[in-house]
């Protein structure tokens, strides 16, 4: 809400985090599953996130996303916000093929909790030779495959969120070899993440 001068107003504010509660209130007594995804950047952010989950932890699960760019303080911040609310880690999960990784927490009781983090993971070939595949330009990684819809309405398919010149039409996707690439690089790891920890599900 601060992002531009004409929108810092109180009543704004308040309006807006009014409808939030209204959302979620409704989207759950309908039965629908709710998520609050936060970005924790540093220390200065801990006690509104420890207040989401106080407010939110009972109807929704709370989400917290590390800051890519202010990489160590984030984590500090979201180690406290687990401290503050007596978090108590449940279970690990990796989405094999992809940098997606969360920790399931249980805080002040029974409320879920999640830290998300993104892991250095990169397609085999398509990243290989990518302008962009160092620590510095590709900080995400291969997160998935993502659909998008162009200005003239037609659909296409891309696995990166720098690279653009790398989305194909849908139609085109059977024979852009991409489909091949991330089945493959997914069965293999699946393959290394049960060698190191075990269980797959």
């Amino acid at each position: 809400m601060t992002g531009d001068e004409r929108f810092r107003t109180p009543g704004l504010a308040e309006a807006k985090i009014r409808a939030a509660e209204q959302t979620i209130r409704a989207a759950v007594s309908n039965g629908v599953k709710v998520s609050v995804n936060i970005v924790v950047p540093g220390m200065a952010h801990v006690g509104r996130v420890v207040n989401l989950v106080e407010s939110y932890g009972q109807f929704a699960d709370v989400r917290m996303l590390t800051s890519i760019q202010d990489g160590p303080e984030s984590v500090a911040a979201i180690s406290e916000v687990l401290a503050r609310v007596g978090a108590e880690p449940v279970l690990r999960t990796f989405t094999a093929g992809t940098s997606d990784e969360r920790t399931l927490y249980r805080a002040l009781g029974s409320r879920a909790v999640y830290v998300k983090r993104l892991l250095p993971v990169r397609l085999p070939d398509t990243c290989a030779s990518c302008r962009f595949n160092n620590d510095t330009d590709c900080e995400e990684g291969y997160y998935g495959i993502r659909l998008y819809l162009t200005d003239q309405g037609e659909y296409m398919v891309g696995v990166c969120i720098q690279r653009m010149d790398l989305c194909v039409p849908v139609a085109e996707l059977p024979k852009s070899g991409i489909v091949e690439e991330v089945l493959a690089f997914k069965d293999a790891e699946v393959r290394r993440l049960t060698r190191e920890y075990g269980a797959a599900a």
